[in-house]
């Protein structure tokens, strides 16, 4: 969630008694306008993963803990630049029979890590070849040389997930590359 970074390096090395995985970041760039924010998966995305196994540090689950170690839904962001602040954020998810998707909502409110971003983890794994809705509404609020901006939100895209797979496998990319989407 480092809007501003251009290109990313990614490495990794083990042994039978640790393992090390870095990521390096680089290339400043101003991508977003204070009105823009953007959305993962990204709008119209297909063969999005299903699953997210939580194991990260600041757990979005940390007000949930029974979540933590455990697959759960593939999480949908949003996520302003990095002089801006995402308020009064609420998130509809619903499958291709419309049936609600219930999430963990992690903003700002609720996450001192999430200040330019928030985030939907549904509860459960998302269905395989299935088609979501997302619905976004909040406030982005941008702090800049011009002042204090206000930007309403009302944001709505879809995405589709992967197909079923017998196999749980812990995959980078894919090999493909798949772009963030600027809203």
């Amino acid at each position: 969630m480092l809007d501003n970074l251009a290109s990313m390096g990614v490495g990794s090395a083990s042994s039978s008694t640790w393992g090390a995985f870095n990521i390096d970041f680089g290339n400043m760039t101003s991508a977003l306008s204070g009105t823009q924010v953007i959305a993962y998966p990204y709008p119209n995305e297909t063969d999005v993963p299903t699953d997210w196994y939580v194991n990260e540090i600041p757990s979005p689950f940390a007000s949930a803990p029974q979540y933590n170690q455990t697959y759960t839904g593939y999480p949908i962001t949003i996520q302003g630049n990095m002089l801006s602040k995402l308020n009064s954020v609420s998130y509809t998810v619903t499958d291709s029979g419309g049936n609600a998707v219930p999430c963990q909502l992690q903003t700002s409110a609720n996450d001192t890590q999430l200040t330019n971003a928030a985030m939907c983890v549904p509860f459960k794994p998302l269905n395989a070849s299935t088609t979501y809705t997302v619905h976004v509404v909040g406030v982005l609020t941008t702090f800049g040389a011009n002042g204090t901006q206000n930007s309403p939100l009302d944001l709505s895209w879809s995405f589709t997930t992967k197909a079923a797979s017998t196999t749980k496998t812990q995959r980078v990319n894919s090999g493909g590359v798949r772009p963030p989407a600027v809203l």
